[in-house]
Formats: structure tokens, C-alpha cells, sequence
């Protein structure tokens, strides 16, 4: 009897375990991974129904990133499940909450690649215009539109309106209004946009920076005019601490006043109480009793066209350029109506046409097969292949550069005999024969034109002081890098010439005229590298504009070398 006893003892015992065994199974949470955003959920996997799992909470969605459950899961009510009891249930941790949304973001999922887990991405629909803003589609935006229009200014609208286009990328609001504003002032790109048809879009202007960095950081204030300029436009650009609040308006009622010009703010969005940083767009329109702007925002995705208080648009102005670290501004634009590749002009004899296509065409070539390391080695490929006519082609330049900069001198009359031969990419012009020729004594010859030529130093002295590429070039020259010399001469009776004066600035302004396009077979970090070595934001606009007037020139060659109009052939080789 004893031992019967002890067998049944056993027996309960060993039964209890089972008992506690089965229990145990079938409540024990199994942990499952949510693929799309990797949070843990939890599942009794084990109920009395096998083919059913029991989700632990009722919800739907992932805790943690509010998409849909993907797998095919039943959930169970657990009061119909009597052999489950919460209270034995080891209740996980729960995931963060679902970010708080705005009203119009919404978490949607991007189109897996294969092999590729999809993952959420954040999207927004448009935002909400600030309340001291006026949308133009609004009642009282239709009434500012009706009465500007009355009062004659808006003028410039309807070819911006027949051109208004949304920047294809975040970060082209910049090339977006270019491509805008050249396309309503109806200016022939002369190159394909797609198929036949020739026409600007916010990804073919990369004449002055790879389109690369544009999507890294934008484009600078001087970059704009820079590609305005190569593009056929001609700009006047005003940064805010060179202007005045009243010159700024005098300049948008002339834009909303007049066809064929156009004016475009570069401002912070954050000042007009709207999201974002810096920002370009075209300005529409002029409201004057009320002193408002009409600003076409490119941006059409996030801000529709609205009225802006001038004096906000003033100070939107102020804000510094991250970039640049300099106030931003506006500009006003209109066709360049004599524009043309001035390739398309010069005499055969300075040979800019072999010039521009080496330049242009057959170092990008060049470059790709050295593989440069670094900036340097990029700089010493260049000047180390420049085309034998480089030196006599920058001599006649600066003859025509220095005769441009004194042409408004009171004592331009008093140059005497400055030079025999004043040379311009047009052609050579012999004064040798004018009343200049006893000035034959060298030195004082030399000395009286440095006398004279204060605008010749001072445009030099700008890129000996602010162009970063200066230094690096005068290093590699000291250094042996760089064999240059400029040595021409133009005139036999002096031993030293005005494009004797400068040598390395002239180096470095033919470095900063070289297109971008030369560098676009290289890697992104030596494109970055020179583009930073190649800004002007620093230089006066004096020397902006001349760098800018031969970029151009060699930009438009890549084009098509003296691809002119039947009118204007003269010099085009046949």
C-alpha cells in the first residue's frame, strides 16, 4: 500500500509539471520582426487553435511606424479564449508611439528594388501659406490681381506665366527660375533640350557649376548671373548692402511695368515665416496701394504663388548666404539682343577657334585619362597643354581689357604713346602713325602708364586679394608645376607691354574663365574641391563680369564653334 501511494504521489507530481509544461507553451510570447521598420510584436503562438495566432495588443499597425501589419494574422478576442489568462501572460514592452504627424505628412512606402527591404518614407503635401501672406488663388489674391493689373503692373506676368515651371529637384530652385525667366524672355538656348526641340530646363544649365554640387548646396548669388550671362541674359544683379530699400521697389515696378524684363529675388524663405532656407524665385507682379509683390514660387509643390509685403521681402534680402556668408539680393533681367558667341567674330588670326576647342572639347578627354589625384594635378594637366596661341590670345585680351578700363578716364587723353598697337580680339589696330609716337623712352614710358592706370591695378589687385585660386597658382609657377610666362610683344619700341604686368593674375583669371564643363569626367570631391577655388563671390563686379564675358565665350564654343546665323558668319571657319 505504502508504495502504491508513493507511485500515485509521483503521479500527480509528474502530472502538475506536464500541466504547468503545456500551459507554459501555450502562452509563452514568440517575438516576430516588423521587416519594414524592424520593431519586435509579440504572439501566443501556441493557442489552442494552431492555425491561429493571438496578437497581444488589437491593433492593426505597427506601434512604432503605424504601417500595415503584412502578415495574414487573425486576432483572437480573449475573452472566446478561456484557456489563456492574462494574467499569466508576460506582456512586452511596447514600442515609441507613431511620430506625431502633421495634417498634411503622412509615412508612405517607397517602391522596394529587389532584394531591398521597403522602408517609410515621410511625405508632405504642399504647406500652408503663413496668414500675412496672401494666396494669389485667393479671393482677395484674384481682387490685389484684377487691381495691379488695372493699374498697369503686371506686365511681366503673362510670359512668366506661359513659362512657370516647379523645380525638378529640392535644391534647383536657383536653376528653375533661370530656366523660367530665360524661356519668357524667349532667348534661343541653341542646344537640343529633347528631340528636336530646343529649350532651357533646370538641368541643362551647368555652364558655371556641375549640376552635381547643385544638389549638394544650390547655387551661389554670383553663380545665378554667372549662368544668366552664358545663357544669353543680360543682368544687373543687387546685393542687399549695396542697395537701399527704395531702389529695390523703384526696380520691381520697372519688371512689373515693362515686357522683356524680369526681376528674381535670392531670399530666406525663414523670414517670411515659411520653411526652408535660402530661396530663388521670379517676382510677377506689383500691387501699389498696397505695396505688394506677386513671387511666382517655383517651388509649386510646397508654396503656391503669393503677395509679399515689399519691406519683408526687403529683409528677407538681409539674411546672410550660408554659402557665401554675404547678404543676398536681386536681380533685374532682359534679352541680350546682340548676343552671339564672339567666336563667331574674331579674325581667323588669333586662332580662338582651335583656342576654344582645345579649352572645351579635348581636355575633358585629356583629364579622364590622367585620373588626376588631386586639384593640383588638375591645374598642372591644364596649363601644362594650353594651345601655343594662349599667350599672344591673352595679350590681345588684356590690350582690349586695359583700353575698356581707361576708356572713361579724364586723363585717358594723356596716355601719349602707350602702345604702338592697341590689339583686340576683333583685330590690331596700328596708331603707330599718331602724334604718341615720342614717347620712346621706356622708362618713362612705363612709368607714366603706371601713372595713369588706377582701374588696370585695382582689377588686378582683386585677384591677387580675393581669389582663392591666386595663391595656389602662384605656389605651383614658384614651384615649378607651372612653366608660364607672358611674353608677347606687341610693340617693338618698349621692352615691356601692359599684359607684362600681371603674369601669374592673368594665369589665375584664365583658370576662373575655363566653363565647368572642363572638369566633368572627374570625381565629385575634385569638382567640389575646384569649384570652391573657382568662386567669385568674393571679387568686385567689375571683374565678375569680364571673367563671366569669356567664360561665356568658351561655353557657347562647346556648343558649336561658330554656329552663327546666316548674318552673322563673318570669321566662321568654312
Amino acid at each position: 500500500m505504502k508504495e502504491l501511494a508513493n507511485l500515485i504521489k509521483d503521479t500527480v507530481k509528474t502530472t502538475r509539471k506536464l500541466t504547468q509544461l503545456y500551459i507554459s507553451s501555450t502562452t509563452a510570447p514568440t517575438t516576430r520582426v516588423h521587416q519594414i521598420c524592424n520593431n519586435k510584436r509579440f504572439y501566443s503562438s501556441n493557442s489552442p487553435n494552431p492555425a491561429v495566432a493571438v496578437k497581444l495588443n488589437n491593433a492593426h499597425t505597427c506601434q512604432k511606424c503605424s504601417s500595415p501589419i503584412d502578415e495574414p494574422i487573425n486576432t483572437i478576442n480573449n475573452s472566446n479564449n478561456n484557456n489563456i489568462n492574462n494574467n499569466t501572460i508576460i506582456k512586452p514592452t511596447l514600442a515609441p508611439p507613431a511620430p506625431t504627424l502633421q495634417p498634411n505628412t503622412q509615412l508612405v512606402h517607397a517602391t522596394p528594388t529587389p532584394n531591398q527591404l521597403t522602408k517609410p518614407v515621410t511625405s508632405f503635401y504642399k504647406r500652408n501659406l503663413p496668414s500675412h501672406l496672401v494666396e494669389f488663388s485667393s479671393q482677395e489674391g484674384k481682387q490685389l490681381f484684377k487691381e495691379a493689373l488695372e493699374n498697369g503692373h503686371m506686365e511681366g506676368y503673362f510670359s512668366l506665366a506661359e513659362q512657370f515651371v516647379s523645380q525638378s529637384d529640392p535644391a534647383y530652385c536657383g536653376l528653375a527660375t533661370l530656366a523660367m525667366v530665360l524661356n519668357a524672355l524667349k532667348i534661343d538656348p541653341n542646344r537640343l533640350w529633347k528631340g528636336p526641340w530646343r529649350w532651357f530646363a533646370d538641368d541643362m544649365l551647368d555652364c558655371c557649376i556641375p549640376i552635381e554640387s547643385v544638389k549638394k548646396r544650390g547655387i551661389t548669388f554670383t553663380e545665378f548671373s554667372c549662368l544668366s550671362r552664358c545663357n544669353g541674359a543680360t543682368i544687373q544683379s543687387y546685393r542687399a548692402d549695396e542697395s537701399d530699400i527704395d531702389t529695390f521697389r523703384s526696380s520691381i515696378i520697372e519688371a512689373s511695368s515693362k515686357q522683356g524684363i524680369h526681376l528674381v529675388m535670392s531670399y530666406s524663405r525663414k523670414v517670411l515665416g515659411q520653411t526652408g532656407g535660402g530661396h530663388y524665385s521670379p517676382i510677377g507682379g506689383y500691387h501699389k496701394e498696397k505695396d505688394l509683390a506677386l513671387v511666382l514660387d517655383v517651388a509649386r509643390f510646397k508654396y503656391s504663388p503669393h503677395w509679399v509685403p515689399v519691406s519683408v521681402l526687403w529683409e528677407a534680402m538681409q539674411s546672410a548666404d550660408q554659402e557665401t556668408k554675404r547678404p543676398r539680393g536681386y536681380y533685374v533681367m532682359s534679352r541680350n539682343m546682340t548676343y552671339q558667341p564672339s567666336f563667331c567674330r574674331v579674325k581667323n588670326t588669333l586662332s580662338w577657334s582651335s583656342v576654344a576647342d582645345k579649352f572645351v572639347k579635348n581636355f575633358p578627354t585629356l583629364l579622364e585619362q590622367k585620373n588626376p589625384a588631386t586639384y593640383q594635378d588638375v591645374i598642372e594637366t591644364i596649363f601644362s597643354n594650353l594651345p601655343p596661341e594662349t599667350p599672344y590670345v591673352l595679350c590681345a585680351y588684356s590690350h582690349e581689357l586695359y583700353k575698356n578700363l581707361t576708356n572713361n578716364d579724364d586723363q585717358l587723353l594723356n596716355i601719349g604713346g602707350k602702345h604702338n598697337h592697341l590689339c583686340s580680339t576683333e583685330n590690331c589696330i596700328d596708331i603707330s602713325n599718331d602724334n604718341y609716337s615720342s614717347y620712346s623712352n621706356n622708362h618713362q614710358h612705363h612709368n607714366h602708364h603706371k601713372s595713369i592706370t588706377n582701374r588696370w591695378d585695382q582689377f588686378f589687385e582683386e585677384i591677387t586679394r580675393h581669389s582663392k585660386s591666386f595663391s595656389i597658382i602662384t605656389e605651383m609657377i614658384k614651384d615649378s608645376r607651372i612653366q608660364w610666362k607672358v611674353h608677347h610683344q606687341h610693340d617693338l619700341h618698349v621692352s615691356k607691354e601692359i599684359c607684362h604686368d600681371y603674369p601669374a593674375q592673368l594665369a589665375t583669371f584664365l583658370f576662373l574663365a575655363f566653363p565647368a564643363q572642363l572638369y566633368n569626367r572627374l570625381s565629385i570631391d575634385i569638382r567640389d574641391k575646384l569649384a570652391e577655388l573657382r568662386n567669385l563671390d568674393g571679387l568686385s563686379a567689375n571683374v565678375i563680369s569680364e571673367i563671366m564675358k569669356v567664360r561665356e565665350e568658351m561655353f557657347l564654343v562647346n556648343q558649336s564653334p561658330c554656329s552663327c546665323s546666316p548674318d552673322q558668319q563673318q570669321g566662321c571657319n568654312k
